[in-house]
C-alpha cells in the first residue's frame, strides 16, 4: 500500500494486523511509514516507537532514521538526535549517513549544541560534499529569517572545509 501511494488503505490494513497481533512490530512499521508519508509527523513518530520497542535490538536503521526525522519534523530534536544517533550507528553506506549526519546537526543547531552541530556538519560534508551547497543555502534562509547567529555557525562551518582544498 506504502509503495502505491495507498496510504489510507495501507492504514486501514495495518491497523487490523495490529488488532489481530497487538505484538507484531511491522503492523507498527507499516502504519509509521503510511502517516511518514502523509506527512502525519507525529503520528508517524508514534508508531515508528511502538515498532522499535516491540521489536528491540532487531529494527533496522531505516526504522530509526524514519523515527528520528519524523521527532525533528515535530521539532522534538532531543528525540531527533537521539534516533538518529543509533540509525548512524547502523549504518555503513557513506550517502545514506550523510543525510543521517545533515539532520544531526540541524537537530543539535535548533538545541543550540554548537559544536555537536559542528561535528556533524563536518562529517555529513566529509562523506559528500555537494552538502556544502546545501548547507551554505542553510545559512542564506537563516539569515533571511533575522537568524544572524545561527547563519554565521553555518558559514563557519563550510568555510574551514573550502579554505582546505
Amino acid at each position: 500500500y506504502v509503495k502505491l501511494k495507498r496510504y489510507d488503505e495501507g492504514l486501514e490494513a495495518f491497523q487490523k494486523t495490529i488488532d489481530f497481533d497487538s505484538g507484531f512490530d511491522m503492523g507498527y512499521y507499516g502504519m509509521g511509514l503510511a502517516y511518514y508519508y502523509k506527512s502525519d509527523f507525529k503520528s508517524a513518530f508514534k508508531y515508528f516507537k511502538r515498532h522499535i520497542d516491540i521489536a528491540g535490538d532487531k529494527s533496522e536503521e531505516l526504522a530509526y532514521k524514519l523515527l528520528g526525522l519524523s521527532a525533528f519534523n515535530i521539532e522534538d530534536f532531543a528525540s531527533a538526535a537521539i534516533y538518529l544517533k543509533r540509525a548512524a550507528f547502523l549504518n555503513d553506506e557513506p550517502k545514506t549517513l550523510a543525510n543521517i549526519y545533515y539532520f544531526l546537526a540541524n537537530s543539535f543547531l535548533e538545541e543550540g549544541e554548537f559544536s555537536l552541530s559542528s561535528s556533524y556538519y563536518r562529517k555529513a560534508i566529509e562523506l559528500e560534499p555537494e552538502y556544502r551547497n546545501v548547507i551554505g543555502a542553510l545559512a542564506g534562509d537563516f539569515k533571511a529569517q533575522g537568524r544572524a547567529g545561527d547563519a554565521a555557525h553555518l558559514f563557519d562551518q563550510i568555510r574551514p572545509i573550502d579554505d582546505k582544498k
